[in-house]
């Protein structure tokens, strides 16, 4: 049996994701692995996706790389849950190495983008909103 990736995420968290993912319109197909990791398929032209869950209130850089460390292929971090966020300096290095980091609302519309790491909501002026927050 596989180790699990210790990131401390209730099995409701996860549930909620395997639920999304069987019913977005973009995911022809998923396995999920390491108790958070999921492999996704998703609709061509689009471009496959390894994802990790995390339950980290806020992911800075030494949590994305631990992630990236632990699950190799890794291209995307979803930290669960719309209450949690990322540093700047974290979002940064996520940009700059084409890895998706996520809140569960983010990585849902990223689904639907051919650059999913690239992915952000925007405000009324078109301008980008990250959920950044203070390490």
């Amino acid at each position: 049996m596989s180790e699990a990736v210790p990131f401390d995420v209730p099995f409701s968290a996860t549930s909620f994701v395997m639920g999304v993912l069987k019913s977005h319109k973009k995911v022809l197909d998923f396995k999920r692995s390491r108790d958070v990791v999921f492999d996704i398929t998703r609709v061509p032209p689009l471009s496959d996706i390894r994802a990790v869950l995390t339950n980290i209130y806020t992911v800075g850089l030494a949590q994305l790389m631990e992630a990236i460390q632990k699950v190799p292929g890794v291209n995307c971090v979803i930290t669960g849950g719309d209450w949690n966020g990322y540093t700047t300096e974290a979002k940064d290095y996520a940009l700059q190495n084409q890895i998706g980091l996520f809140t569960n609302s983010e990585f849902f519309g990223a689904l639907w983008w051919t650059n999913f790491h690239e992915y952000h909501k925007k405000d009324e002026e078109g301008h980008p909103i990250y959920r950044y927050k203070s390490a």
